[in-house]
């Protein structure tokens, strides 16, 4: 009734301001008006006073278009139907809300901006307007559009099924920084994407959300030292000490502090226009950068390298040792030779490398990563070295991928003791194939630089026992005890926690960590982050042992482990312990450990 009486009033106002002259006789066009200007409003028609010579008269007047009734609403239970409208609006595309865990910022976009290079470069793998993972190419005006074929995306996975090869974890980076331009193009010609650099690096920024879960206290936790699961024995057959559990030798490698020396060694027949500076300073900074960005603490890099190359007297292939594929022969006989030029003076770890090959065909050393046991160091003037590995030019030319830093930081992890997470030693399919390469590496799939090379953060596991991290964040939970906890993801820097570790006994366990697309593992489809979850065996000494394998969701599809990660309510269980995600967002994931049954 309210409303009812304030229309009425309001009516009633604008009725008292209506112009007087609507009522007046209707004006005859030529006759005389009384005033310049004058309007009169008759019969749907608005007449002017206007001047005609000497005269003010009335026009013809103009016909006034008649207003549409208002709308009247008639309360009803039923909802009325909408008038339709007489021609269609224009369509208007509109973007899905950003929540987690969309989108991957470091991807392309269709109508997104891109620089047209005329050469016919690689599709990229990128985004339609709606945020559905699609091959898009960039067009003559520099503009992203969907290249539409018959391809069949899964939406949930990033994975295809087509004839066209597809894999968003190896797609043509646009974004490349400048120096490694040239090494991506050469590789994707090539088809060698395992060894491709990190082309860019994404630090991602630490989420300001909290988890709504009621967490356990940490009186509730383990001592750390109860989750430094043990490590191999030295090993009798061989000199080198795959140890992928604690304490870390002390012969090893450390982030903290370690000395290099870059054993450059030219030959008569084996010469470089560029010095190693030249050639392998891109390589050398990428690896110091690699480790600087994925640690929690200081890291102090040395590297030492010739200004020029060490000249040696013979041929490259006369260092050789007479057992078959020595490498490891090759480098000690050139370092016998070479060590009076060079001081190893609290050197840690020697890396050897040669000009580059001239030749798919010219002779060269294969390469190696070796720890060494205590027993077997390699002896210099100045002291033992431990830490031994040579870089092998696979290919030729300088964009090979023996300067790619990813094949270093490799090696770097060997030195440090990680074993590979692949077992290729007995195949039952034929080595090169697809299916080989699946068998070889169901073990840890894509995850991690010791599986293939494709998601290079360092696996949580790794960073622990390298002392990448700090014990504080370190999450030790007991599998009877169980708990409820908040972990951080893995690839963004902060000292705060980033896994969890579940000793089942002296040498297994149960690792849990939190994975993004942003550090070195940027290009990650989103929907497959999540917590990792994975176990530790560390009896073997055997690096082919893949100490490490993965657990992954239920429902997964891709049998290398791309969509691995458990998402939001998954649970596994592992030798009777229950993991369930009971939370999932930018800030990581909230965890649930217990007892199973």
């Amino acid at each position: 009734m309210r409303k009812l009486l304030g229309g009425i009033a309001i009516a009633s106002l604008l009725l008292s301001f209506a112009p007087l002259t609507a009522h007046a006789a209707t004006p005859k066009p030529g006759a005389l008006c009384p005033k310049l200007n004058q309007t009169q409003i008759s019969n749907g028609v608005k007449y002017s006073c206007v001047k005609s010579g000497k005269k003010l008269v009335w026009n013809k007047g103009v016909v006034i278009a008649k207003p549409a009734p208002a709308p009247v609403v008639i309360p009803s239970a039923q909802p009325t139907q909408a008038a339709q409208p007489t021609q269609p609006p224009t369509p208007v595309v509109t973007k899905p809300a950003l929540a987690y865990p969309f989108p991957n910022k470091y991807w392309q976009i269709v109508g997104g901006s891109c620089i047209p290079t005329g050469a016919q470069l690689p599709q990229t793998i990128g985004y339609t307007e709606k945020y559905e993972i699609a091959f898009l190419f960039c067009t003559t005006q520099g503009k992203w559009a969907e290249d539409k074929g018959s391809d069949n995306w899964d939406q949930e996975t990033g994975l295809i099924s087509t004839p066209r090869p597809a894999d968003y974890l190896r797609q043509y980076d646009y974004f490349v920084p400048a120096e490694w331009a040239k090494n991506q193009t050469a590789q994707f010609v090539t088809g060698n994407y395992s060894a491709r650099p990190p082309y860019g690096y994404y630090p991602g920024v630490a989420s300001t959300k909290e988890p709504k879960s009621l967490l356990s206290s940490a009186t509730n936790q383990l001592p750390v030292v109860d989750c430094k699961i043990k490590g191999s024995e030295p090993p009798t057959k061989n000199g080198e000490w795959n140890n992928t559990g604690f304490p870390m030798p002390a012969e090893r490698w450390k982030v903290a502090n370690v000395n290099i020396q870059l054993a450059a060694f030219a030959f008569p027949d084996r010469q470089s226009k560029l010095t190693p500076d030249e050639l392998f300073g891109p390589a050398m900074r990428a690896v110091s950068a690699y480790w600087e960005n994925t640690s929690d603490v200081p890291v102090k890099i040395n590297w030492r390298v010739p200004k020029d190359w060490i000249q040696l007297s013979r041929p490259i292939e006369s260092y050789k040792s007479n057992r078959d594929r020595d490498p490891q022969g090759w480098a000690q006989n050139t370092l016998q030779e070479a060590d009076l030029k060079v001081d190893f003076t609290d050197v840690n770890m020697v890396i050897f490398v040669t000009p580059e090959r001239p030749s798919a065909t010219a002779w060269q050393p294969s390469h190696f990563h070796s720890p060494l046991i205590p027993s077997q160091g390699w002896q210099t003037n100045e002291g033992k070295i431990y830490n031994v590995s040579l870089m092998e030019w696979f290919t030729f030319g300088a964009d090979d991928t023996a300067l790619a830093p990813m094949g270093w930081i490799h090696h770097f992890l060997h030195m440090a003791g990680a074993d590979d997470n692949f077992d290729a030693r007995t195949p039952v399919n034929e080595p090169g194939s697809a299916k080989w390469n699946v068998e070889i590496n169901k073990y840890m799939g894509v995850w991690g630089n010791m599986s293939q090379i494709i998601l290079n953060e360092p696996l949580f596991w790794d960073k622990f026992k390298m002392s990448q991290i700090k014990d504080s964040q370190v999450v030790c939970v007991s599998p009877i005890v169980g708990g409820t906890y908040w972990i951080r993801p893995n690839a963004i820097s902060g000292n705060v926690p980033k896994g969890i570790v579940i000793p089942l006994g002296e040498q297994k366990g149960i690792v849990i960590e939190s994975v993004r697309a942003v550090g070195y593992n940027y290009m990650m489809y989103p929907k497959n982050q999540g917590a990792l979850v994975y176990t530790v065996n560390t009896s073997s000494s055997d690096w082919e042992d893949h100490p490490l394998a993965l657990i992954p969701r239920p429902g997964v599809k891709d049998s290398l482990y791309r969509d691995g990660a458990l998402r939001l309510g998954d649970s596994v269980t592992v030798s009777g312990v229950k993991i369930t995600v009971v939370e999932s967002d930018e800030f990581g994931e909230v965890i649930k450990v217990e007892k199973a049954g």
